[in-house]
């Protein structure tokens, strides 16, 4: 998968969590730092 596609889709995911979560901006904020996501959930 190219990047390009790969964020325009992580974009549009975003997109729907802001439509759908807008109460949980804190989650919002972690899933925006895709790339650190995984760390956050491990650290936690």
């Amino acid at each position: 998968m190219r990047p390009a596609i790969a964020t325009d889709r992580l974009s549009k995911t975003l997109h729907l969590l802001v439509e759908s979560t807008k109460h949980k901006n804190i989650k919002l904020m972690l899933w925006s730092h895709d790339q650190n996501i995984i760390h956050i959930i491990n650290i936690i």
